[in-house]
């Protein structure tokens, strides 16, 4: 039988295969991990469900599919804060932070790169990156280097530190409410 690592690897490695189809053949790899998502839901697992929304809604944020994005980020925080798993909230936190600089949400995605800055930190930054898949890795950093383009110093750095200052289950609480509603921008500066 095989231990919890080894059975996370593949399910995570079913996933990743079916996402790299994104490059030449976006639908199809969409339908492919629509399918893994429903096989997990179908087996009750939990943790295969939140990878698999997670690896969904990059590949629908490629697709320019941002609503339905929003909804995998919402499902896919919500299984990991259930799971209590720190490395799935981080990557789940990333990703509503990328769907509401999309949505030109500048200040709120700021402060919850902050938030995940925290969590980065307490995980230990040498453990995330070497656990962040590649897509992951360029996602995240576009998007700091999107904020820090978009958003003035003062703000910028105000909006940082607001992030840095929650505590997970406050940054858990309010991605969840954002991705539930989008909520105005909030002016830090």
């Amino acid at each position: 039988m095989q231990n919890l690592g080894q059975r996370r690897k593949a399910r995570l490695g079913a996933c990743l295969r079916d996402a790299t189809l994104a490059v030449v053949d976006r639908p199809r790899a969409i339908a492919l991990l629509e399918r893994n998502l429903a096989q997990f839901h179908a087996a009750g697992d939990q943790w295969g469900k939140c990878v698999a929304l997670r690896v969904l809604g990059q590949t629908l944020l490629g697709a320019r599919a941002d609503a339905q994005a929003l909804e995998c980020a919402r499902t896919g925080l919500a299984l990991a804060s259930m799971l209590d798993d720190r490395m799935e909230l981080l990557m789940q936190l990333a990703g509503v932070a990328t769907i509401a600089l999309r949505m030109g949400e500048i200040a709120y995605a700021t402060r919850l790169c902050g938030a995940i800055e925290t969590l980065q930190a307490a995980l230990g930054s040498g453990y995330v990156a070497a656990s962040m898949w590649p897509p992951d890795q360029v996602l995240y950093a576009r998007n700091n280097a999107d904020l820090r383009a978009r958003l003035g110093d003062s703000a910028l750095a105000a909006a940082w530190a607001a992030g840095q200052a929650l505590s997970t289950a406050e940054a858990v609480a309010d991605a969840l409410a954002f991705a539930t509603e989008p909520q105005p921008a909030v002016s830090y500066g």
